[in-house]
């Protein structure tokens, strides 16, 4: 017997786009909460899947220095205590390529350190007798495939130490020369038509680098899981953004919150988390996004190194339908701008 298929995801109402700081450029949307594991990369990895798969030329840009979004978009190792010698040799070999690192010191352009974002084809498997294979064959081009119209600007462990280079800009030590302006002015000097959108995964801090992404996006989603700590820093975020708009306010203002993602909405486990995401309902009205529920399929893609999309066919999809709504949010705030 066939099964009914689910309603479709309902989506917010439509809210005014008040900035659009690149009119022949991408919409820049920054994914941000002071704490971490707020599922940020998560959400930005396979949204920015969704988007492609509409047709939509989609940038990732891995401003973390656990290189988090990098690794699950094929380029890192995941499991690293297993494979030491595996890790060291990949993350060598990535530190030569061209990085969102390079960008900030102006060692290379954004379009220069744009990689194909992949899914992994090859699983990582053991030998014959079971051993552990600690070398470099599963990190080979061979083993992934392209995900279609999503780069990826690779990030970079030197993130660790972006803040301190753009507060002492030009001086002496520093690598940076751009200073708090050093997204912007690189987004800026993309030629037209390259993204239509790009994706900005912050770390779970705040420092003078997040600032420098709120003053190059168009607005911020503002990331939350069901934990108290997390809606309380959610809302530090809200304060955090008020600097960043007095930093930039003679120099075209910084973004503003304009949506909120729950990742890890469990309606069967307790009444906490249906209360929670009442409260953020009631609370943030139509700036709340489709939720995603909680499904360790996502962790198990992660380690996997392919996107849901791709992890989860043949299996139920609503966890896929779920970022398609979330895509088909930002796409329509897409055609807004246009």
């Amino acid at each position: 017997m066939t099964q009914p298929s689910r309603p479709s995801i309902a989506l917010p109402r439509q809210l005014p786009l008040t900035r659009r700081l690149y009119p022949d450029g991408p919409l820049v949307v920054d994914y941000a909460n002071e704490g971490g594991g707020t599922r940020k990369t998560t959400g930005i990895v396979n949204t920015a899947v969704s988007l492609g798969s509409q047709g939509l030329k989609v940038g990732i840009a891995d401003c973390d220095q656990t290189m988090a979004a990098s690794t699950y978009l094929g380029y890192g190792v995941t499991n690293r205590k297993y494979y030491p010698q595996r890790t060291e040799l990949a993350y060598s070999r990535l530190a030569q390529m061209p990085n969102i690192y390079g960008i900030l010191t102006g060692e290379c352009d954004l379009k220069e350190a744009m990689v194909p974002a992949r899914t992994r084809v090859v699983p990582v498997t053991r030998g014959e007798q079971g051993e552990l294979l600690d070398d470099e064959r599963w990190d080979s081009d061979e083993c992934f495939e392209a995900i279609p119209n999503v780069s990826l600007i690779l990030g970079s462990r030197d993130m660790a130490i972006a803040s301190e280079d753009i507060r002492n800009a030009g001086r002496p030590g520093s690598r940076s020369k751009a200073g708090l302006h050093w997204l912007r002015k690189s987004i800026e000097a993309l030629p037209s038509g390259t993204l239509d959108v790009l994706l900005i995964d912050s770390r779970g801090t705040f420092d003078t680098l997040e600032l420098t992404e709120l003053g190059a996006s168009d607005y911020v989603v503002g990331c939350v899981k069901p934990d108290t700590k997390d809606d309380d820093t959610l809302h530090g975020l809200k304060a955090l953004i008020s600097t960043a708009q007095e930093q930039f306010e003679f120099s075209g203002g910084a973004a503003d919150l304009r949506y909120i993602l729950f990742n890890g909405y469990v309606k069967n486990r307790g009444k906490f988390y249906m209360e929670m995401y009442e409260e953020l309902k009631a609370f943030y009205g139509d700036m709340l996004l489709p939720y995603v529920s909680e499904n360790v399929q996502v962790a198990e893609s992660v380690k996997a190194q392919e996107p849901v999309h791709y992890w989860m066919q043949g299996q139920d999809p609503l966890i896929v339908e779920q970022f398609d709504a979330i895509g088909r949010v930002i796409e329509r705030d897409l055609r807004l701008a246009a």
